[in-house]
């Protein structure tokens, strides 16, 4: 049996090997294939063998079953010699679903492994779909035996698909007693941790989406420190008169305390140990169906901890990362550093084949991805699908990430970090949508709970359809952006660009309602010779139309605001906007709104600009455009009231009604 890997053609054996062999055969077994058998083949007198039984799993596929680990009826283990399920380096998760070894019960029921002698120590696995049961269900209970069970449960990760069974049952009853439960990931169950009685060390895990978090039913003796326990129905359930001691544990506000008291909760902890967070706040991802439950920089959790005791014996967390020798986060996961992505970029072309994928992928680090023998076409780029391991026929073995930056033509930086280390993977790269609507769609929601930016990249795969902005709850800093990839947007002058063509058909290219929408760097063009035409129809407040080509909507509007449609408070700026009825067309009646109309070129249009019953009392309301070459290039009618300077016009042309309350630069 191989007791270590010293390099990729050497091994270290438990036992010598006999005799003088040289340039033998030699095949390599697993020595069980499921955790039932090691647990039945090395039960006995751990003491009189003076062993610790240490059984290593490997990710070559998922387990299903239920095991029993020990003896109630023999108890022949100690502190220095006891039973040891583990997970082989370089196989355990990551703290995120499907990312290591598991036991998958396929919704059966039944304890799924029941540690039934004293000191036993289970690490590492992923436990899942085991329906109403509970994933590690202890009992020594034997009238002959100890008292004390002193099990250690470490960087466990136990959930269900929905709200059902618990992760861990402790009950003083099956002489439970004293147990370590230490960096482990708990959500989407009925009960996380369910404890009676037990003088139990509850330390760095992290409980979310559970009816019950932490349950303590007549439980005044356990010490709990540095627990993230947030988004479940109930946090901490303190029954009777359980009140733990310890400290540096998050709580939600008093709603989240069920049968025991806030005042209850605290009563042993020490001071200024727990504060108010959400999940939200507090976690990268809530929303994924296997939520990520790293910590936000900046979440309330971060160095928010204590190490005093704990340093020497869980130095690290659930991803094997160190923690500092001061103040810890709380909870399983020790931030490193990551930077959330200030925009959620995704691509949006017509093309829905495959972009590229030559040569191979691997893991840099989460959110460095390498591409050996690759060399990236100029069309790939941020907001762009990236799928590794694309060849599995297994869909939850495939990791789907998105460009954040190309850092070079064989490498990429990507959101959500990968869920596995691949080497020399097989990868392909796609648009992530195939329309403007399928993406608008597809990212729209509360914008402001998800404290989002939703970005799509239009590239020029072909010419995209109308759509409209229109579903988000946004605000000025989390909002709707449609915007062209760098090396598809217009130079000014009509070709192969991000664009929208209405191909002479009626009505408009794009239609913001939604508050604070942007549309930048587009191309429109090509709408039917009508007035109800719009090549960008603003709508509502804050929104701004920045760095577009219009064209060619004969008898329509290139860009258009109006207050009775809900626009106000809006910025047009830098477009270049030609053949058009109304090159921009601006009514605001209320003097109260404001926009900021400026640095635009309007050619050969009816009407240059028209502000029609428009009151713009704002010294900077209007300045810097070029408006020349339009039958009319300033026409402000129905007593407008515009104050604008350093517009460019023509001598000589004849104004539109209005036109000398513009004052145009010589």
């Amino acid at each position: 049996y191989i007791a270590s890997r010293v390099s990729d053609t050497k091994v270290a054996l438990q036992e010598a090997v006999t005799g003088n062999l040289a340039a033998q055969n030699v095949t390599i077994y697993r020595a069980h294939n499921t955790i039932q058998a090691w647990s039945n083949a090395r039960i006995g007198n751990l003491k009189a063998r003076n062993t610790v039984e240490k059984g290593v799993c490997y990710n070559d596929g998922v387990f299903n079953e239920q095991v029993s680990i020990g003896s109630v009826t023999t108890m022949l283990t100690d502190s220095a010699r006891y039973f040891w399920l583990t997970v082989a380096e370089g196989q355990r998760h990551n703290g995120r679903a499907g990312t290591g070894v598991r036991i998958d019960r396929g919704g059966a029921t039944g304890n799924v492994i029941s540690p039934r002698s004293q000191y036993v120590k289970i690490e590492w696995l992923e436990i899942t779909n085991f329906s109403t049961a509970t994933a590690i269900a202890g009992s020594i209970y034997h009238a002959s035996g100890p008292s004390y069970s002193y099990e250690t449960f470490n960087n466990l990760m136990i959930h269900n698909p929905t709200r059902t069974g618990s992760a861990f049952y402790l009950h003083s009853g099956d002489n439970e007693r004293r147990d370590t439960l230490a960096n482990n990931v708990i959500y989407s169950l009925n009960d996380g941790v369910y404890t009676y009685s037990g003088q139990h060390f509850i330390v760095n895990n992290t409980v979310y989406d559970c009816n019950r978090g932490i349950v303590f039913d007549s439980d005044a003796t356990s010490t709990i420190k540095n627990n993230l326990v947030v988004g479940n129905t109930v946090n901490w359930f303190l029954q009777s008169d359980s009140k733990p001691d310890g400290g540096y544990n998050v709580y939600e506000p008093q709603s989240t305390f069920g049968n025991g008291t806030r005042t209850k909760f605290l009563l042993n902890q020490t001071a200024n140990s727990c504060f108010t967070t959400t999940a939200y706040q507090t976690f990268i991802d809530t929303t994924r169906a296997a939520p990520d439950l790293r910590l936000k920089p900046g979440a309330d959790a971060w160095d928010a901890g204590d190490s005093v005791g704990l340093s020497a014996r869980w130095g690290r967390d659930i991803q094997d990362t160190g923690r500092a020798y001061a103040r810890w986060d709380v909870g399983a996961f020790e931030g490193t550093g990551i930077s959330l992505p200030d925009t959620n970029r995704r691509s949006i072309g017509t093309n829905a084949a495959v972009i590229y994928s030559t040569g191979t992928a691997t893991v840099a680090d989460a959110y460095t991805i390498d591409l050996s023998g690759a060399t990236l076409p100029s069309n790939v780029g941020p907001g762009d699908m990236l799928v590794v391991n694309a060849n599995s026929a297994t869909a939850s073995d495939r990791d789907t990430l998105y460009l954040t930056k190309r850092v070079s033509d064989t490498k990429v930086t990507v959101w959500p970090g990968a869920k596995f280390g691949y080497t020399g993977e097989d990868y392909l790269i796609r648009r992530a949508y195939t329309s403007l609507s399928s993406w608008e769609t597809g990212r729209q929601g509360n914008l402001i709970t998800r404290h989002a930016i939703e970005q799509g990249v239009a590239t020029n795969d072909g010419a995209l359809s109308a759509f409209t902005i229109d579903g988000a709850t946004t605000d000025s800093a989390r909002f709707m952006w449609l915007i062209s990839a760098p090396y598809a947007r217009h130079n000014g002058v009509t070709g192969n660009w991000a664009r929208i063509n209405r191909g002479g058909g009626n009505g408009y290219y794009v239609l913001l309602l939604d508050e604070y929408s942007i549309v930048e760097g587009m191309e429109c063009l090509n709408a039917a010779n009508h007035w109800t035409t719009t090549g960008i129809d603003i709508q509502r407040n804050g929104c701004i139309a920045r760095g577009n080509l219009v064209h060619n909507n004969y008898g329509g509007y290139g860009i258009k605001m109006h207050d009775g449609d809900g626009s106000r408070n809006t910025v047009v700026a830098n477009n270049i906007v030609y053949n058009c009825g109304d090159g921009i067309f601006v009514y605001m009646s209320v003097s109260g709104y404001r926009v900021l109309v400026y640095n635009n070129t309007v050619y050969r249009n009816s009407n240059g600009f028209n502000f029609n019953g428009t009151h713009l009392t704002h010294k900077d309301s209007v300045f810097n455009n070029i408006s020349i070459g339009n039958t009319v290039n300033y026409s402000v009618v129905s007593y407008g009231d515009i104050v604008a300077d350093y517009n460019a016009g023509e001598l000589g042309k004849m104004p539109g009604e209005g036109t000398h309350n513009i004052a145009l630069s010589p």
